[in-house]
């Protein structure tokens, strides 16, 4: 974005990141329990929201989990599109989640109508297009792991790099049709 001349802000949740990147403004805080003036302050001037903010499925919570995934990410996320929709913003992304893809891919996995984070994160997507409807453009990007680096942090793929320097060489490595 920086490279294309826009301006980028990012707004986070604390501990700062070890080497911010150079030409990006950072305001750490916590969305959740941000007021609506205050992220009404933060959103104003800005064009388009890249959202990605939740809880996924790393997260195991006491069962039935569907009403803490519905708290960590249906709501939230629908106030931010509401509140990015009130300020003007113009373009809201969410960072969504491969199984909701998995979900409508391959109705036949139950994904839907079994999985309380996957019926969320469905849920989270309709929210967020509800809010934009018709003031802003709303899209969901289903993404995958993400694999790469930041200073300072310990990436979450770093036990499979661990994992695999523990086998030989020579061993085959099983991969599921």
């Amino acid at each position: 974005l920086l490279a294309h001349g826009y301006e980028v802000l990012s707004i986070s949740l604390p501990p700062e990141t070890a080497h911010p990147l150079d030409g990006v403004q950072y305001v750490y805080c916590d969305v959740a329990t941000a007021s609506d003036d205050e992220l009404l302050a933060l959103l104003d001037g800005v064009d388009a929201v890249a959202y990605a903010a939740g809880a996924d499925e790393r997260i195991a919570p006491q069962a039935p989990a569907a009403g803490f995934f519905y708290r960590a990410n249906v709501l939230p996320t629908q106030r931010m599109a509401r509140l990015a929709r009130q300020a003007g913003v113009t373009s809201f992304v969410v960072y969504g989640s491969y199984f909701a893809e998995f979900a409508e891919r391959w109705p036949e996995l139950g994904l839907r109508e079994n999985a309380g984070y996957v019926r969320t994160r469905l849920l989270q997507e309709q929210v967020a297009f509800l809010e934009g409807e018709g003031a802003m453009t709303v899209t969901s990007l289903r993404l995958p792991w993400i694999f790469g680096t930041m200073p300072g942090a310990v990436p979450l793929w770093s036990m499979f790099v661990a994992m695999d320097a523990a086998v030989p060489e020579d061993s085959p490595i099983a991969v599921p049709a």
